[in-house]
């Protein structure tokens, strides 16, 4: 049977050691909120969240609702990609933290960033297939880690 170092795993066994940025190994962990009312927004409607910080490694994100949203769809990312942390799908459990977040968020860069926005980033939930609700709360998080 072969044993396998992952990319950071292979870093931190190396000689010297060759240590991961705090982002990736150790790092503190922040939060982004926002908090929605619920107000029949249509299908095609956007509702712009905070900026992501320039720095920030994204780790993952939460979607709270204490209402159903029946058949809306929604999905979370910038303008250009708005589906880049969450694909369009429906959220009818209540007062369930339900995580997002995909593989493709989450891979470092090839680039200097190593995974990190370069750029501070305004992300959007996207509503799809039908209204929202006529009323209710929904919570948006997105965790990250910051070098």
């Amino acid at each position: 049977m072969t044993a396998t170092l992952g990319t950071l795993a292979t870093r931190l066994a190396s000689a010297p050691r060759n240590l991961p940025a705090a982002g990736d190994n150790m790092g503190r962990l922040r939060v982004v909120r926002e908090y929605i009312t619920l107000a029949s927004q249509a299908s095609g409607d956007t509702i712009q969240l905070p900026d992501l910080p320039a720095g920030l490694k994204f780790a993952f994100g939460m979607v709270h609702t204490d209402t159903s949203l029946s058949t809306a769809t929604i999905s979370i990312g910038p303008a250009a990609t708005p589906a880049k942390y969450r694909a369009a799908a429906t959220l009818t459990a209540t007062d369930t933290p339900t995580p997002f977040g995909k593989v493709s968020a989450k891979i470092p860069a090839a680039d200097a960033s190593g995974g990190a926005l370069t750029a501070a980033e305004t992300n959007l939930v996207t509503v799809g297939t039908a209204a929202l609700p006529a009323s209710g709360n929904l919570v948006v998080e997105f965790y990250g880690t910051v070098d």
